[in-house]
């Protein structure tokens, strides 16, 4: 079990490797200091495309390994700690998250501390580490032993949630250049947690909103759930509670019905694991069944981490259990249908090494379409970090696209304002560990008006929990956005180029846009119009604000049926907006020459408009005493829901 303080004795010598195991451990060890290692992660820290690591150390520098591996040749890597991780970032070092926090591609770390100020090593892309924690971080000293990132808000930037032992969870909320801030609101609903172990940011309730998991070593396990905004109500008898012993919970869809399962070290008593069935799809209800059963063949150990694969290449993640206890690292092999010995102890999944795992991560080293796996050492032994090579199947089975948000056959324009409209898509691919996985996803896009295609890709950040989001952004066809026609779906590959496609999404951009230009008056002043809200079926308030207008002068706003540019007034005067003029309004500018019309959908002639029909506005006004017609520019509206 982990411990504050250091168990004395060494553990016996490794067991030769029997080729019949899956995952062979590669020599003696990792490169590096032995050191009680807490934590560890595996990213491409220096984009080069091979898998590097990275461990979260109890005293001391955190330890950087970069990957050495060539093609067809054995898995090695190179402790380059000094020379890229700055010499004075000594911590404790309790746990780590590895993320893009400041939008640049690239991937920093995250680590939580014991008693001390949570840190941050922001990566320049290259595998050079700097220490930002001063200017990006508030002050925030806590006893963490878990850290975890996703974009809980929604805005495309990745936060972080800190635990805190016996006290309240912190989240940070990211500004979108990776400075944080710490939640006010989200400390006021906080509780605090006995022996808090590890964080989870998942979408556990099927929203697309990511919620928040604090387990521990208690009995009542916590669950945040998120409003879509970022703000969350605390829950504390949802999950199924654990036990004093419960150091880990891992989660993933264990049965691929596309909600969230879990996976529990010591659910149950005598250090017994188990899983926790999620049971809302198809019931619609938020609940869980729990049982210690679903394992069969070895259980009851002093274990504390948990991951999943898929070691049989069938499509349905596997098991793996980190183990301090047993004389090797756990595989269960997963039916996927939660039935009593579902998940099976396989006796030829580890080399035979006892040793004391802490934390367990997985990445595909040598590019071999497997995922080997690395554990970090620590509490007692001789605290030697070790990588198992994978030689089970070959990952031949694609990224499976969950879940994709919903998008309503409407769009207002209003809402591609500020980057984007942005689109959100659940991807589990053959590996998972606190909603990280090597899968990619992107949408390709087609926006079709007025004959005018253009086809682009959105690519899609990870943003936890297995969340990708891309943001969709036309660009204007020559006939502007409004009444565009959208297609998207979403396309998932994995780092051994399986791939799959989402469904296709079709949706038209309604609201208001202007075009053309305005016939100026006599002084040469053009007038603008401008639709103020969305236009809607049933809206009596649609406002169309017209500014740039005479003083106290008198207009009339025209509401036609066909497109055609102003400024062409015919001989009677009169701009015929282009088939027939089915509503003229007169309309008073005010002091300050604006002219503010609200439109009733709800009564005729506009009355009969359809979701998605469209229709065009100008204002036209007389240029006294001239006896011309002046035209604002104009307005295309495509009705919304």
């Amino acid at each position: 079990m982990k411990k504050a303080f250091l168990t004395a004795g060494l553990l016996a010598c490794a067991a030769p490797i029997a080729l019949a195991q899956q995952f062979q451990q590669v020599g003696t060890g990792l490169p590096g200091p032995s050191v009680w290692t807490e934590g560890v992660e595996t990213f491409d820290a220096d984009g080069d495309g091979w898998m590097d690591v990275l461990t979260a150390n109890q005293n001391g520098l955190p330890t950087l390994l970069i990957n050495q591996t060539t093609v067809g040749g054995p898995i090695t890597f190179a402790n380059e700690t000094t020379t890229r991780i700055p010499a004075a970032f000594t911590i404790q070092g309790r746990s780590l998250t590895v993320c893009d926090v400041d939008n640049d591609g690239d991937i920093d770390a995250v680590f939580a501390t014991g008693g001390t100020q949570q840190r941050i090593l922001i990566n320049d892309g290259t595998g050079i580490f700097t220490d930002e924690t001063t200017r990006r971080f508030p002050t925030l000293i806590l006893n963490s032993w878990g850290v975890a990132f996703g974009d809980v808000d929604n805005d495309g930037d990745n936060d972080l949630v800190f635990n805190h032992q016996g006290n309240k969870a912190h989240l940070l909320i990211n500004d979108g250049t990776g400075h944080f801030t710490d939640d006010a609101a989200f400390q006021a609903v906080a509780v605090n947690m006995p022996s808090a172990e590890q964080v989870n940011i998942i979408d556990i309730d099927n929203d697309f909103d990511l919620d928040v998991i604090v387990d521990g070593k208690n009995v009542g396990q916590q669950l945040y759930l998120n409003d879509g905004t970022g703000h969350f109500t605390f829950t504390g008898s949802t999950l199924p509670p654990g036990t004093t012993g419960t150091y880990a919970t891992g989660w993933a869809d264990l049965d691929n019905d596309d909600d969230i399962d879990g996976a529990y070290v010591s659910l149950t008593a005598g250090l017994t694991e188990g899983t926790a069935e999620n049971n809302l799809v198809p019931s619609g209800n938020l609940t869980f069944t729990g049982s210690s059963g679903t394992l069969i063949g070895e259980n009851g150990d002093d274990d504390n981490d948990v991951v999943f694969v898929d070691a049989d290449n069938n499509g349905i993640l596997d098991l793996i259990v980190a183990s301090l206890g047993n004389n090797k690292e756990k595989l269960y092999l997963n039916d996927g249908t939660f039935d009593p010995g579902s998940f099976v102890y396989q006796t030829n999944g580890f080399t035979t090494l006892t040793d004391s795992t802490l934390d367990m991560a997985l990445a595909d080293f040598d590019n071999d379409n497997r995922y080997d796996a690395v554990t970090a050492e620590g509490e007692s032994g001789s605290f030697v970090d070790r990588v198992y090579r994978n030689t089970g199947p070959v990952d031949t089975v694609p990224p499976r696209i969950g879940r994709v948000e919903a998008t309503p056959p409407r769009v207002p324009l209003s809402l591609f304002q500020g980057g984007g409209y942005p689109r959100r898509a659940w991807v589990q691919d053959a590996t998972f560990k606190r909603g990280q996985t090597f899968a990619k996803a992107e949408m390709p896009v087609t926006a079709v008006k007025s004959g005018n295609t253009q086809n682009f890709t959105v690519p899609m950040r990870t943003v936890g929990g297995g969340m990708f989001r891309g943001a969709i952004q036309p660009s204007p066809s020559p006939d502007g956005t409004v009444g565009m026609d959208v297609t998207f779906h979403v396309h998932a590959t994995d780092p051994g180029t399986n791939a799959s496609d989402s469904t296709p999404a079709t949706f038209r951009i309604c609201g208001a846009e202007s075009y053309g230009a305005a016939l100026p008056n006599s002084t040469g002043q053009a007038a603008d119009a401008t639709g103020v809200n969305d236009p809607s079926v049933g809206a009596n308030n649609f406002k169309v604000q017209v500014t740039g207008l005479p003083r106290n002068q008198q207009g009339r706003l025209i509401f036609g049926t066909t497109k055609v540019l102003p400024g062409t007034p015919s001989g009677n005067g009169l701009l015929y907006v282009g088939g027939s003029i089915v509503l003229m309004k007169p309309v008073t500018a005010d002091a300050q020459g604006v002219a503010l019309v609200s439109l009733d959908f709800t009564q005729p002639p506009l009355s009969g408009l359809s979701p998605g029909e469209t229709r065009f506005f100008q204002y036209e006004y007389r240029d006294y005493p001239l006896p011309t017609f002046n035209l604002s520019d104009a307005l295309e509206i495509t009705i919304c829901d």
